[in-house]
């Protein structure tokens, strides 16, 4: 801060003075008014004005470290004692905080509540009984109750030392006494802050502008001393003024104080409940956006003015930091911050539904699994450290693990106690990749959700996957088809070795795909509930699916497995006679071991035949044999995949809509507007119904989305099943 001499400024504020024209722009008629001094001659009085109160107030000013005898009274220092120290405003008035010893002073009833005092208090103009009880409340230590009139007194002397006492001095000749002055004020706001005095409002209010003030005076920048968050809206513009006059970037936590403080916005609900996540959070993004800190330049340089409660000044003083940017004025930049925290609120969004109905359940697995994956392993707490601690005793000897979602949920659990939702699910992905292991199926890439009756498998990894191949989707949807397969026909697949040669896949895909497998052996899987999968396969993949399968199981084909291979060709959309020419050639093309019989004595062993073939006709009729066996059965029995005639909960024209929307994983707005006309239904109560009864049911919503809707497939399958 930099203060000016006091004729300087009264040339700024353009008091008008004699003799002020230049002489070559006076006109020759112009002349002087009787008595006109020179212009040098009154400002050179009234230098010398201020000089001798200047004087006078350092003669009358008491250091914290000294004490002044007054009356019977021993009066600690941060005061001005004497006679003759003038009022800043008028120099035939005395200053209002000046404590005057001859004055009288009635000892035996003091008016400690104030009730004779003055609306604009002033120790000379105070009565005999007040002088008193101020005085005493200062001999005492000023921390005991008293009116408010006498603490507002004392902290006019304050207001006079900072604001003209120290003007032109510099920052090292009045540092000491400036944190002096600091802490006296903070205690006495702490004491006095919440109660007023008339119009002027509480104490407090104008003691913390003081406050903020005088900080900026101190060598220490404000940005190194102050919590942002409790830090007042001056306050805040100030440090960030000092960092941008530093070249500093704005940190994360000063970024939400600008944006919160000097924006006048209010964070929302789910910030607020779960600040400290927003917090942790905020960091996070803020700083994968901007590195160390947003850079802001402003061109504007900050004014401020200090308006006294002393009336002794009787103006406000402008306080001139010099080359301090205005951050205000740089609202595009601020526009930025709007939108981390926009963004962050919307992710905790989930946690703060969940402790909005369970508050005592913070610590809780289940609301540590609705944190978002960056802040499980630093929110975590006892929840994250235990699974780590079991994850560690489950590897010694291991590089994969397949375990029950039951042993799982002891150690990890969701709102849900039976099954995690798909973002408690991704979440606990995200942590064990951090821990350096990975799971199968894993959610964020299309996986099955895990629940108590449900397989994991675990296995160490040491790469993150961001995404997985087309190759691995194909590989994992032929190994489920043919471990399905096997697992009715007695069918064996040497699936390891095969499926490497099938796909192209990364090392780490490779070593997800045999945990993958291992998992696929203990789950068991059938032929249900494939379509979804298979939709995202390419047709030209799928016949390659259908090649594997008929290509690399061992020993011959069985009636059994021919029908099985006809339902998975149906499956894969395939056309049943490609089936039988692929077990065509391959008959034909697998070699065939001809034993050599040892000649028993006294006998002669026929030549073998020169070619052995198989006899395709009769091929052919016992696969035409098996498709009639299959048609059969489907005209009896029902076929499995056929969805139910209505969804439990919905009516026939919301189940209508519900399966015409199952046909596809995204749909635009305009789309489900012309198909929920079609059912005699509003698109937007439709969709509303049926995520009612998804959440329900799944404790998550089936429909996400604004213009383009996204269809949540392990809901769908919950609901259908």
């Amino acid at each position: 801060m930099e203060f000016r001499p006091y004729w300087e400024l009264l040339e700024e504020l353009g008091i008008e003075l004699p003799d002020t024209k230049p002489k070559e722009t006076r006109k020759p008629a112009e002349t002087k008014r009787p008595g006109a001094a020179p212009r040098e001659q009154v400002l050179q009085y009234l230098g010398g004005l201020i000089e001798d109160c200047t004087i006078a107030g350092q003669k009358a000013w008491i250091p914290a470290d000294k004490t002044v005898q007054v009356d019977r009274y021993t009066i600690p220092g941060l005061v001005y004692v004497g006679d003759g120290l003038m009022s800043l405003r008028s120099f035939d008035q005395t200053e209002p905080c000046l404590i005057r010893p001859k004055l009288k002073v009635q000892c035996p009833y003091p008016d400690y509540q104030g009730t004779q005092m003055s609306y604009s208090p002033s120790y000379t103009q105070m009565r005999p009984a007040s002088r008193a009880a101020y005085l005493e409340w200062l001999s005492t230590g000023r921390r005991k109750p008293v009116a408010i009139s006498y603490v507002w007194l004392f902290f006019y002397g304050l207001e006079r030392r900072v604001f003209h006492d120290f003007l032109g001095l510099k920052t090292d000749e009045y540092q000491t006494e400036l944190d002096q002055i600091i802490a006296e004020v903070e205690q006495l706001e702490k004491l006095y802050g919440d109660r007023s005095y008339g119009i002027s409002g509480p104490f407090g209010h104008k003691a913390n502008s003081f406050l903020d003030l005088c900080r900026a005076l101190q060598s220490c920048p404000l940005y190194e001393t102050l919590n942002p968050f409790e830090a007042s809206p001056l306050a805040v513009q100030i440090a960030l003024g000092q960092l941008l006059q530093q070249g500093r970037s704005i940190s994360a936590d000063w970024a939400i104080a600008w944006w919160s403080r000097l924006g006048k916005r209010q964070l929302k609900l789910a910030a607020t409940r779960c600040f400290t996540e927003f917090q942790a959070l905020f960091r996070v993004r803020y700083a994968q956006q901007y590195g160390e800190g947003l850079k802001v330049d402003s061109k504007v340089n900050l004014k401020l003015e200090y308006q006294p409660m002393n009336h002794s000044f009787g103006r406000s003083v402008p306080i001139n930091l010099v080359g301090l940017p205005d951050v205000t004025q740089c609202s595009g930049k601020l526009s930025r911050v709007g939108d981390v925290v926009e963004s962050c609120t919307i992710e905790l969004e989930p946690l703060s539904r969940f402790l909005g109905r369970n508050p005592n359940d913070r610590n809780s697995s289940a609301a540590i699994a609705l944190l978002p994956s960056v802040l499980l392993s630093t929110q975590g707490g006892t929840v994250v450290k235990t699974l780590q601690q079991w994850l560690e005793k489950q590897f010694l000897e291991s590089q994969t693990i397949v375990i029950s979602g039951k042993e799982l949920f002891k150690y990890w659990s969701g709102v849900n106690a039976e099954k995690l939702t798909q973002p408690e699910a991704i979440r606990l992905s995200h942590l064990l990749e951090q821990f350096g292991y990975s799971m199968e199926p894993d959610p964020r890439f299309g996986g099955a959700l895990p629940t108590v009756k449900s397989n994991i498998a675990l296995f160490r990894s040491g790469v993150n996957a961001e995404n997985l191949s087309s190759d691995y989707s194909a590989a994992t949807l032929a190994a489920h088809l043919a471990i399905a397969i096997h697992r009715e026909s007695d069918i064996q697949y040497n699936l390891e070795s095969s499926l490497l040669t099938f796909a192209t896949l990364e090392v780490s895909e490779q070593q997800r795909l045999k945990a993958h497998l291992q998992w696929l052996r203990q789950e068991k899987p059938t032929l249900k509930n494939l379509k979804p999968r298979i939709e995202l396969i390419a047709p030209e993949r799928r016949s390659q699916i259908a090649k594997f399968l008929v290509q690399k199981f061992n020993g011959q084909p069985t009636p059994k497995l021919v029908q099985l291979l006809e339902k998975v060709y149906d499956l894969l959309g395939l056309d049943s006679q490609s089936l039988y020419r692929e077990i065509h050639d391959r008959t034909t093309q697998e070699p065939v071991t001809v034993r050599t019989a040892t000649p028993i004595q006294g006998h002669q062993i026929p030549p073998a035949p020169a070619e052995f073939a198989l006899n395709m006709t009769l091929v052919q009729s016992k696969l035409a044999e098996s498709k009639e066996i299959s048609n059969l059965l489907a005209e009896i029995f029902v076929d499995e995949e056929i969805a139910p005639k209505t969804v439990a909960g919905l009516d026939a024209d919301h189940t209508a809509f519900l399966l015409t929307l199952s046909k596809q994983t995204h749909w635009q707005r305009d789309e489900l507007t012309a198909i929920a006309l079609q059912f005699n239904l509003m698109v937007d109560g439709a969709l509303e119904t049926i995520n009612e009864l998804a959440f329900d049911r799944c404790d998550e919503p089936i429909f996400e989305g604004e213009d383009l809707i996204e269809v949540n497939a392990d809901v769908l399958r919950e609901l259908l099943a």
